[in-house]
């Protein structure tokens, strides 16, 4: 039997969440998924985040992605290389998601004791790096729903004037 629990938050201004889930005869099996609305980037670097999809072999995977070339994604930095790519919006005009992560389950992660804190903290710091690659990424205000460029440590929304923590 396995037994999953997901936490999810925001970490400037993009979505985040971490996957615990436990499998008989493996144990804690930890991942982090980046969910990155691509408005929020500017709008030369959109479409190298919305991969062309392949065509597998495999039945449980018909469709993959070859997110380990494109290296505003790969060169982040991820606990041990990055794992995952998906398409989770963006059919019939919708604002396009992707969700980018990685897994715990590396060689060098045998005998490793991982708790929530320690995955959200790596989560957190490819995030960090996401913003370090990619200067004036844009913010999504809960008070409107536009999306706006936070400047310096005040954050305010142009639109509603809602003001955000440096964290949020």
């Amino acid at each position: 039997m396995k037994k999953s629990t997901i936490y999810s938050d925001k970490y400037r201004g993009i979505a985040y969440s971490v996957s615990n889930r436990y499998v008989d005869g493996i144990g804690e099996c930890w991942t982090y998924y980046l969910h990155i609305g691509l408005v929020q980037l500017p709008e030369d670097v959109r479409e190298k985040f919305w991969l062309e999809p392949k065509v597998t072999e495999y039945k449980s995977m018909p469709i993959s992605y070859d997110y380990y070339k494109e290296p505003l994604i790969a060169d982040l930095d991820w606990h041990g290389g990055v794992t995952w790519y998906s398409k989770e919006a963006g059919i019939d005009g919708e604002p396009r998601v992707v969700k980018i992560g990685c897994d715990y389950q590396h060689l060098w992660d045998e005998g490793h004791s991982y708790q929530l804190t320690d995955v959200e903290r790596d989560a957190r710091h490819t995030i960090d790096t996401l913003h370090d690659m990619i200067p004036g990424m844009l913010k999504w205000c809960q008070g409107c729903g536009d999306y706006f460029k936070a400047e310096n440590d005040e954050r305010w929304c142009p639109v509603c004037d809602v003001k955000y923590n440096k964290e949020e």
